[in-house]
């Protein structure tokens, strides 16, 4: 008896020390080659359809085509990504951080570990005071979210049947809030008389919120809806695919974001609620960053990514829209105007300067 014991107890102590420091958030594999990359996710999680989802995806491209190893490490919270990203760093020679809460984060880690290169996905290191500081081993992107928020704002204003279209934003940051300053001015450009809906979720993970809100939206007359949230965005997918198959003379359309998420609003076979999706390639971002590092190459310290460098805009494929080439036309030349004239406004007071269509919320 003893002995059974003790043989137990062994057992009990073996598996002690094997879970001893676990990390219980990592997940996902891709290649075995080197370098070893490793991402972080901010708290939407890496099958969140949006940027995460997106930037993984890159990876997994540089695992197939360059040969390097990928993993992943998923933050809940905002508490788990420093540790999160030092275990990264432990454990990788490329670590990518996904979302602008990195930034509080990324320049203590960054200095602890200057052999390893951080690649950061919408964000740039701060000092305490929250000044940007340029680091040898941070490579930080951007992306001009306001671009593609005006292409696919000037699709909406033109397909809505209710000249009454929505906004659904994450969490109030600099990106989400850019996609939405976009979206109000594309619509105004296309639609002078278009109300637009406008509220953020203040959450990238609450599914619930986002149908909830946009079954407001759809109370309130809106048939478009842009969704700029994280997992937020798969509880508007869910209230337009309910609302459209309960009421098909009235079908609600939704326009995703980051990827081109046409299929996550299938239905019913081969019919979707995705009329198009506001494109913004954080995987082709990550990619070219594995890419150069791999290659002995430095990239630049911060490179902001347009609609011209084709890392933000429209699907190659728009299956809801095959019928409207002439509209897409008309959109990107509408955008170039407004790039090439600087009249694309990119803060609050620029934009509400220029807005005269109705915005109810606080954009």
């Amino acid at each position: 008896m003893k002995k059974i014991i003790g043989i137990f107890s062994v057992f009990l102590l073996i598996i002690g020390i094997s879970g001893c420091g676990a990390n219980t958030n990592k997940k996902g594999a891709c290649g075995a080659g080197d370098p070893q990359v490793v991402m972080v996710t901010d708290t939407g999680g890496v099958d969140d359809k949006s940027f995460n989802q997106g930037t993984w995806e890159g990876i997994q491209q540089a695992c197939s085509e360059l040969g390097v190893g990928g993993t992943y490490i998923q933050s809940t919270n905002e508490s788990e990504m420093e540790g999160n990203l030092r275990r990264a760093a432990q454990e990788g020679k490329i670590v990518v951080a996904v979302g602008f809460s990195f930034e509080k984060v990324i320049a203590k880690v960054a200095k602890e570990f200057p052999d390893v290169k951080f690649v950061a996905i919408d964000a740039q290191p701060t000092d305490e005071a929250g000044n940007p500081v340029s680091l040898p081993n941070v490579f930080s992107y951007f992306f001009k979210e306001a671009e593609a928020g005006y292409l696919v704002g000037y699709i909406a204003g033109k397909k809505t049947a209710t000249n009454h279209v929505g906004y659904v934003g994450g969490i109030k940051n600099p990106p989400v809030q850019q996609f939405g300053y976009g979206f109000i001015q594309g619509v105004q450009a296309a639609n002078p008389n278009a109300i637009v809906e406008f509220q953020y979720a203040d959450s990238f993970t609450d599914v619930n919120k986002g149908q909830q809100i946009a079954n407001s939206m759809i109370a309130s007359g809106a048939d478009i809806i842009f969704t700029a949230g994280g997992a937020v965005n798969n509880g508007v997918v869910e209230a337009a695919i309910t609302q459209t198959k309960s009421n098909p003379s009235q079908p609600i359309s939704v326009i995703g974001v980051d990827r081109d998420m046409y299929q996550d609003g299938v239905y019913d076979g081969d019919k979707s609620v995705i009329l198009t999706s506001a494109v913004k390639n954080t995987g082709k971002a990550a990619f070219s960053a594995i890419q150069a590092l791999k290659d002995g190459q430095t990239p630049p310290s911060v490179s902001y990514l347009n609609v011209n460098d084709g890392y933000v805009g429209l699907p190659d494929n728009n299956p809801n829209l095959a019928n409207d080439k002439s509209l897409i036309n008309d959109a990107r030349v509408s955008l170039q105007h407004a790039i090439d004239t600087s009249s694309l406004a990119t803060d609050k007071e620029a934009v509400a300067s220029v807005i005269t269509i109705t915005i109810n919320g606080d954009y």
